[in-house]
């Protein structure tokens, strides 16, 4: 629509409102500032010697900037990754003892996000133990008859979903397991089935035992 001069003198006052709220919004647009990340996880306060120890944190940004993550005070024993956090190693015998402060924290390149110092106490093979037990299976993934089973694997760690320990269980006749020199703790447990040609089965569901 075109205007003409006598609309244009009729509302100067309109027109003035009308450019300042156009400021208003301008200045409303402007970048937000940066939110820091966040940091969560327990780290498992015990590592046995010759077990795999692991830990690794849950990290996330709220504007999904990547994290690169850090520690203080790692174990001598430990390796860590600095793109997922993730804290390994396996202990030995040297090894035994505690080592405090350890501290892990995630950047988004602007803030920081830190989880809470930590000790991790290393100490030596126990006489704790777990019983495994399962079903043998009977049929392949495509449904036809099992006539080749050859052994189970059996992997396991501290943490729900992380299972970074494996035993080969080579008798296929056998539907239970003792896993035997564990310490004190919380433990996470799967099975898995393997034939004659090294095929390997899905994961079972998730089995979790405490020793005291």
């Amino acid at each position: 629509m075109n205007f003409t001069l006598k609309h244009l003198h009729r509302y100067p006052i309109l027109l003035a409102m009308t450019l300042a709220t156009f400021a208003c919004s301008s200045a409303d647009n402007s970048p937000s500032a940066n939110q820091p990340p966040s940091l969560s996880g327990t780290p498992p306060s015990t590592a046995m010697q010759d077990m795999q120890y692991s830990f690794t944190p849950t990290g996330s940004d709220p504007e999904g900037d990547r994290l690169a993550f850090a520690i203080t005070n790692m174990p001598s024993w430990a390796s860590f990754n600095t793109t997922s956090g993730a804290l390994t190693g396996m202990p030995l015998i040297q090894h035994l003892g505690t080592y405090a402060n350890i501290s892990i924290s995630a950047s988004d390149g602007t803030s920081d996000a830190e989880l809470p110092a930590f000790s991790i106490d290393v100490v030596p093979m126990s006489a704790g133990s777990l019983t495994l037990s399962w079903t043998p299976p009977t049929q392949s993934a495509d449904g036809t008859l099992l006539t080749d089973l050859d052994s189970y694997r059996v992997r396991w760690g501290t943490q729900s979903g992380d299972h970074p320990n494996l035993r080969e269980v080579d008798n296929p006749g056998v539907s239970n397991f003792v896993i035997d020199g564990l310490a004190p703790g919380i433990y996470f447990f799967t099975i898995s089935a393997v034939d004659t040609s090294n095929n390997e089965s899905a994961a079972s569901n998730e089995a979790s035992g405490i020793v005291p």
